[in-house]
């Protein structure tokens, strides 16, 4: 993959994000279908299960009564479940609810974006957003996994600048991530806290060494303000160098640590990602490095979700005998790797036609929403009907859900809005 094709996937929401602070022109997004809101009651989910020895179960965490987790980490779901989400972009989300009309499989995860760098917009007016979302989510009673990128957006030529660096360093960046993580922590639900997504593609710039300091720190702050509400991930994607686990004197380049990572995440799109074409020529692959990130969550002993996946260059059309096609193109050596790695235990689907976001026609990227091929969409909603996946109704079933649920605070509906901010697409967050 070229690196103008990765940037659109880390760069795209900024571009939405500029357009409302300059009062550019935009489509007007469908209104997305709402789930219903499942009620959240206390079941046996709060007694605690016995710990394998080789797995302790998390303290604090206590699992659901009777029921097995591979690693026993916090908001893993039961052994062989696999936690189904969705990615954080309307139009695309409406069409991925519509398609899933059926309140047992609706997605019980949903993602969202929030830099803590500097941006047009001010910071106040950007938590008080996030936190309207994080109130949306917790009506509907969807686990937030948020992406808390370590970057800012310069104001003048609208580029995205790492500051990676500048957290690890020193305190510019310091209250901003505390008032995240106290708006985060009087959260009533779980949370998954992505820092640093797809942190060692040249595509986000962060700095080996010091992006693994800024992990931690970030992590500590969080702690220190009571979130006990959040599991945090390190998320890898494998356009990037295979260097993921190297380390020298200095200490890792990127890794911060089994201390401060709950669960390992990967970001997957391409077909060669998943399927390896190239290993009999003994030539590295995309598909090569996922194999290696899979192997390191085994050896550390951490699940694995999927942060984003998309059939981005499979262009889905309305003609059923290409849906054919782009099943076994795409779908069937994705679905593989739930049959051939049980360390991956959950995925956010992101359904999104690309061609009309930005560039991404021109890098290669096409439509991959799936509602608008029939076989497609059957075969998806069949799949979701499997045991193996767990939905929204099904959330307390996390392990450490009920610990959640019973200490944190009443969820009182979403504040008043404020008059003066800016226009936002619907279901997405400021970077």
């Amino acid at each position: 993959m070229t690196r103008p094709t990765f940037i659109l996937i880390t760069g795209l929401f900024l571009a939405g994000c500029l357009a409302e602070e300059t009062g550019a022109v935009r489509a007007v997004p469908v209104k997305p279908a709402k789930p219903p809101v499942i009620a959240q009651a206390q079941t046996a989910a709060a007694s605690k299960s016995p710990s394998s020895p080789s797995s302790p179960a998390a303290p604090g965490n206590p699992a659901a009564s009777g029921v097995d987790y591979l690693y026993h980490a916090k908001f893993e779901p039961p052994r062989g479940r696999v936690l189904h989400g969705m990615g954080a972009l309307d139009p695309g989300n409406s069409g991925y609810l519509g398609l899933l009309a059926d309140p047992v499989i609706q997605p019980a995860t949903r993602q969202f974006y929030l830099s803590v760098g500097y941006s047009p917009r001010s910071w106040d007016r950007r938590l008080q957003g996030f936190r309207r979302k994080l109130q949306e989510e917790a009506g509907i009673g969807r686990i937030p996994q948020i992406d808390i990128g370590l970057y800012g957006i310069d104001p003048d030529n609208g580029d995205r600048v790492s500051v990676d660096h500048n957290v690890a360093g020193s305190d510019q960046y310091d209250q901003h991530v505390r008032e995240l993580a106290q708006v985060i922590a009087a959260h009533p639900d779980p949370v998954f806290l992505r820092i640093g997504g797809e942190f060692s593609g040249d595509w986000m710039d962060y700095h080996p060494y010091d992006y693994p300091i800024a992990f931690r720190k970030v992590v500590d702050i969080f702690r220190a303000e009571g979130a006990d509400n959040v599991a945090f991930v390190w998320c890898y994607q494998p356009a990037a160098p295979d260097d993921f686990d190297q380390r020298d004197s200095r200490g890792y380049r990127w890794f911060p640590g089994d201390d401060v990572v709950d669960w390992f995440a990967i970001d997957l799109f391409h077909r060669k990602e998943l399927l390896n074409e190239t290993r009999l020529r003994g030539v590295d692959s995309p598909a090569d490095r996922t194999e290696h990130f899979l192997k390191m969550a085994r050896e550390h002993r951490k699940p694995v979700m999927i942060a984003e996946c998309s059939p981005a260059r499979v262009e889905i059309t309305s003609d059923p005998e290409d849906g054919h096609h782009d099943w076994d193109d795409w779908f069937v050596p994705f679905l593989r790797l739930f049959d051939e790695h049980p360390e991956i235990e959950a995925f956010y689907f992101v359904n999104q036609d690309w061609r009309v976001m930005g560039n991404s026609a021109a890098n290669g990227w096409e439509n991959a929403t799936i509602e608008i091929n029939p076989f497609v969409g059957s075969k998806w909603v069949g799949e979701m009907r499997k045991p193996r996946y767990l939905h929204l109704p099904d959330v307390s079933l996390l392990n450490g859900w009920a610990a959640v649920r019973t200490t944190r605070p009443t969820y009182k509906g979403p504040g008043p809005a404020d008059p003066s901010e800016n226009p936002r697409a619907p279901g997405r967050m400021d970077r």
